[in-house]
Order: C-alpha cells, then sequence, then structure tokens
C-alpha cells in the first residue's frame, strides 16, 4: 500500500489517509496529509501523541496509526472478466452404436500360457535379431 519513503503530501494522490487512535482515551484524528508541517515528513517511524485536554490534564498516550483508503473515494469498477471457455457437449450415443472389438482366439485356443510365453519370447528376439 505505502512504502517506507512515502511521506504525508503522498497520502492525497494515493487515495489514502492516517487514521490515529489514542490508546488510553480512544480519541480519533484523521490526517489527510495536506497539512503544510507534515507534508515533507516520512510517514514510517512517526510518533503520535494525544493531545486531548480533559479537566485540565493532557492524555499524552500514544497514538497507534492505520493506514486506510479514503471513505469519500471508491476504485473505479473492475470490467468483467471473459467467460470461461467450456468444451463442447457430446451428444449422448445409442446403445450398440459404439466400435466393436473382435479378438480372433481360435489360434491362442491350444496353446498352455507358459507355451505362449515362450512363443512371444522367441519370435520378439526373432524379430529385433532380423
Amino acid at each position: 500500500m505505502a512504502s517506507q519513503r512515502t511521506t504525508f503530501a503522498d497520502l492525497p494522490g494515493r487515495k489514502l489517509e492516517l487514521l490515529v487512535v489514542c490508546q488510553k482515551c480512544g480519541h480519533e484524528s484523521v490526517i489527510t496529509g495536506t497539512e503544510s508541517k507534515l507534508q515533507a515528513r516520512p510517514i514510517a517511524g512517526q510518533r503520535f501523541r494525544c493531545s486531548v485536554e480533559a479537566n485540565g490534564v493532557r492524555c499524552g498516550g500514544i497514538g497507534l496509526p492505520t493506514m486506510r483508503t479514503r471513505p469519500d473515494w471508491s476504485p473505479p469498477p473492475r470490467p468483467p472478466s471473459p467467460p470461461i471457455p467450456r468444451p463442447p457437449r457430446l451428444a449422448p450415443r445409442a446403445p450398440g452404436s459404439g466400435m466393436t472389438v473382435s479378438i480372433d482366439t481360435t489360434d491362442l485356443a491350444n496353446v498352455s500360457r507358459p507355451a505362449l510365453r515362450k512363443r512371444r519370447t522367441k519370435n520378439w528376439m526373432k524379430d529385433q535379431a532380423g
């Protein structure tokens, strides 16, 4: 929001203000940055003391600063985000209209599994060698 080098003069240009609340009496003071004696001072490291007097005694509590956007300012509206592209819907298939696969098992019907493995391994070795 603000850097360490931000001065009180930068607050109006950034639409910010500083709200300082006294920890003892709860008095709130708003600093907008337009005061000439504060403009050259950096905000970071600045100390705030309460100057409210009650019954002739000055409060002197520590002021706790909070930086916020000015209530009379609102950010410009965001443009609407583009719609998320969705994949096209596929039409449902009718039963039986899908691709059918048939496997010819007549050659493998009389061969045991260990023999089938041996045959595959030998054929693979021949194909690699030749």
